[in-house]
Order: C-alpha cells, then structure tokens, then sequence
C-alpha cells in the first residue's frame, strides 16, 4: 500500500518540477525575443492580440515574470515535498 503512494508522490513530485522548469523555459524565450513564444503566451492565453509594438517594447519584464514564476513553482514544490 505505501508503495503505491510513493509512486503518487515521485509522479506529482516529477510532474510539478516540469511545470516550473518549462514556465522558465518559456520565460527564458520571452526573454531572448523569439516573437513565437510571446505572442503564443501573451496574445492566445491573455487574449491581447494584435499588440506587437506594446510585446517587443517589454518581452524582458514578460520573460522575467515567467522565470521568477517558474522558479516559485519549483521552490515551493521542492519545499512541500522535504517538508
């Protein structure tokens, strides 16, 4: 029966850890200007199409706010599981 938890546990351990690493991974691109990523992240899940000059004027701060995201997910995962 523990066994089986475990295993619960390593998988959503695993899974949350892949959430953050990707949201930094994502932030990362927005960082770096690649235009698919930002406009993938900020004009679909935001719905603010059309908005090219106002993404290419602050992609950093975007990408930013995604990797201190990522990283929070990450913290706060690693510190619920050693708790």
């Amino acid at each position: 029966m523990m066994k089986g938890r475990a295993n619960t546990m390593i998988v959503a351990f695993l899974f949350g850890m892949g959430i953050g690493l990707l949201l930094v991974y994502l932030g990362w691109q927005i960082y770096k200007g690649n235009a698919k990523y930002y406009q993938l992240l900020y004009g679909q899940v935001l719905g603010k199409k059309n908005k090219d000059n106002y993404i290419s004027k602050n992609h950093k701060r975007f990408g930013i706010l995604y990797i201190m995201l990522g990283i929070i997910v990450d913290a706060l995962i690693l510190w619920f599981q050693f708790n």
